[in-house]
């Protein structure tokens, strides 16, 4: 799906200093010439020397990479503020009604809902630009097909199927005295990064995001059956003291076997020979369960998740007597950004388009037009 609305990649602006030269002295035929020389010479190669590193990904990537922090202004600047704002219409699941809101409007109430307000700025900033590609990659303005949400509505407040919403009094009402803080807060992470989305070879990304990824993120193809390559398991650092880096659950090894048998009738659980029924090595290169075996059944390890109510697939099944003990590791499918990993790499100095770029493999910051 390629966006059919031109879009600009954000530039930095630096500036140059110019001199006065002063005098009457003429030039010679020969000076003249030279003269003429050197400013043609000037045009060619000042250029590349002034925007050296911001020819794409990979310049980006690199300066990330050695600094910790993206090449990218983080103030509003060129094409920002006059991007599109288009008005939206986005159904609301909970009143079963339609809302119209304006692009940068929505974008407040989904990184409200989605993202923490005491987290770092630089990480609020990262989640709007994820926000505002994810809603973005299916406007039929930008070139998509619609997020086929009731009553034909561009985006719904279903964050199951496209993105958490909260309206602004209902924000007011949650963060009490730290209201007005918390909303300036947010509405300054979305307007620095007004009209910002993150694109690879000139389309908009599926700009996945979850919340723990339990030290690494996993790869899109393990978990949606889609081979992306900016969707690629990368490390997470910083993540251990997060509230859903590692939980445990435990149940009967009776509940556990009828979970499962009443799920999947072949593996014919029984609660005294778990230990030998149960097998969960096969994994992922990021610790995540692909398929179990069950006794005589097979179960991939997102449907166990789901039937189990398990915070990730990266888990462990341990035996204890007539107990069954489940530890996880991390929040969420593990695709895409770690909120909680944006966060960690805010407060280590890095910038928005440094998490960006660590989080989504090889895309460019791009400026709707």
């Amino acid at each position: 799906m390629r966006s059919t609305v031109p879009i600009r990649q954000g530039r930095m602006r630096p500036s140059v200093q110019r001199r006065r030269v002063q005098g009457r002295r003429k030039l010679t035929l020969g000076g003249k010439l030279l003269l003429l020389l050197l400013i043609a010479l000037m045009f060619i190669l000042l250029p590349p020397l002034l925007f050296a590193g911001d020819r794409g990904s990979v310049n980006l990537l690199t300066h990330a990479a050695a600094t910790g922090r993206s090449p990218i202004d983080v103030s509003v600047g060129e094409g920002q503020a006059d991007a599109p704002n288009p008005t939206l219409k986005v159904y609301n699941t909970e009143s079963k009604s339609l809302m119209e809101l304006d692009l940068e409007e929505y974008i407040c109430g989904v990184v409200a809902a989605e993202m923490p307000a005491s987290f770092e700025i630089e990480a609020l900033k990262a989640q709007a630009v994820a926000a505002r590609t994810f809603v973005c990659r299916h406007l039929p303005q930008f070139g998509g097909q619609g997020a086929g949400c009731p009553e034909g509505a561009d985006a719904c407040t279903n964050y199951a199927h496209c993105q958490a919403y909260i309206a602004p009094e209902k924000r007011q009402q949650n963060w009490g005295a730290q209201a007005q803080t918390n909303e300036e807060k947010i509405r300054s992470a979305v307007e620095q990064t007004r009209g910002q989305v993150a694109t690879y070879n000139g389309e908009l990304i599926q700009a996945f995001f979850h919340s723990t990824s339990g030290g690494m993120t996993e790869d899109c193809a393990l978990v949606f059956t889609q081979d992306l390559p900016y969707l690629k398991a990368v490390e997470s650092a910083g993540e251990e003291g997060a509230p859903h880096y590692q939980r445990s659950v435990t149940l009967s090894a009776q509940a556990f076997a009828q979970k499962v048998n009443a799920a999947l009738p072949k593996a014919g659980l029984k609660a005294d020979a778990l230990q030998k029924q149960v097998d969960a090595s096969n994994r992922s290169g990021s610790g995540r369960v692909l398929q179990l075996r069950l006794g005589g059944a097979t179960m991939s390890g997102t449907a166990f998740r789901t039937l189990l109510g398990l915070d990730s697939t990266n888990f462990e099944i341990r035996f204890y007597g007539d107990q069954v003990n489940i530890l996880t590791h991390g929040y969420g499918h593990g695709v895409g950004m770690s909120q909680v990993g944006a966060d960690a790499m805010a407060k280590n100095g890095s910038d928005y388009g440094a998490i960006l770029l660590h989080y989504y493999t090889g895309i460019t910051i791009s400026t709707l037009g």
